[in-house]
């Protein structure tokens, strides 16, 4: 098979944008049989359908909406080649489609986004807050933010570690003084719990902790529950009104308990660090908005972890 021209894809790509043919014609300043004869002739190659056509309306078929995907990452790769070979490509620019889980990617990018919008105003961004696993090849995402460890990874994935979290029992204090302090795994037996759900799995009648001990073993502790979300924020709202006890990540309740309105229990028992981690499509020439914005998410994190640790060892601190 010939190697389809770069012309033509142009034209393909630019009329699938514009949903004509006279519409992409006046974008690449061509007519409008020439552009209608560039798709021919990919159609042709191809053996297949790019678009329906009738008198009045041209739409895209299912085949030529993969082939437009694929057409413009090979684009945007040739403009990244481009633009690194010219020294142009150091500034943002464009469209970054991110996705996070939603308690951290309210909490820490979120802020972030607000930032670098007003440093790169040529840069808008799409954020997807889910706390489901998001195929970010398939669905087009630039840049996603996981929690955890992943073993099912796209091959065509890149991962980097942006910070590391732990998790930890916590209660209000107004809990604790009602319903006493647990002092074993054990004592969770008599305790409400606050478990986060994932809408992917079942969850049994009675919650199961499952917890990390000192010697380095796991340990599954039953409990009641009294509280269920697949939010994270909605199990912090409700530990922090005094419903029950959270296994709770540090990320969301660091600066309650700083604050006094968590206390951790069963310190002892915490889980083991886990990543948070940048992953983005694999790329030869990685966009300039998605490197950026990467740096500037992880510089943001290690300031606020540096302000946490300055604040706990600061000696004006209430004990």
């Amino acid at each position: 098979m010939r190697r389809t021209n770069i012309s033509d894809i142009i034209a393909f790509t630019t009329t699938v944008e514009t949903s004509s043919f006279a519409g992409a014609a006046r974008a690449l300043g061509l007519s409008r049989s020439a552009v209608a004869k560039a798709v021919g002739r990919i159609e042709t190659r191809l053996g297949v359908r790019l678009f329906n056509r009738t008198t009045r309306s041209l739409s895209v078929t299912e085949e030529g909406r993969r082939f437009y995907e694929q057409c413009t990452v090979i684009l945007d790769d040739l403009a990244s080649a481009e633009n690194n070979i010219a020294g142009r490509d150091a500034r943002p620019k464009g469209l970054l489609r991110i996705t996070a889980p939603g308690a951290y990617g309210q909490l820490h990018v979120m802020p972030v986004v607000r930032d670098f919008l007003t440093m790169w105003p040529e840069v808008a961004i799409e954020l997807n807050l889910t706390d489901q696993t998001v195929d970010i090849v398939e669905e087009g995402f630039d840049l996603a933010i996981r929690i955890g460890e992943t073993s099912d990874l796209h091959p065509d994935v890149v991962t980097r570690v942006i910070a590391r979290y732990r998790t930890m029992f916590c209660a209000a204090p107004e809990y604790l003084e009602k319903y006493g302090t647990p002092q074993t795994l054990e004592s969770l037996r008599s305790h409400l719990c606050l478990p986060y759900i994932n809408t992917r799995t079942s969850v049994a009648r009675e919650h199961v902790w499952r917890v990390l001990t000192s010697e380095g073993t796991w340990q599954t502790i039953p409990g009641r529950i009294a509280f269920m979300a697949n939010r994270g924020e909605a199990v912090l709202d409700a530990a922090l009104s005094g419903m029950g006890i959270a296994w709770l990540p540090s990320f969301l309740s660091e600066q309650h308990v700083a604050e006094g309105r968590l206390v951790p229990v069963l310190s002892d028992y915490k889980s083991a660090e886990l990543p948070v981690m940048a992953l983005y499509p694999t790329k030869r020439y990685l966009p300039a908005r998605v490197r950026v914005f990467i740096d500037t998410l992880v510089a943001a994190i290690r300031l606020q972890q540096e302000s946490d640790a300055s604040h706990k060892n600061s000696p004006l601190r209430k004990s």
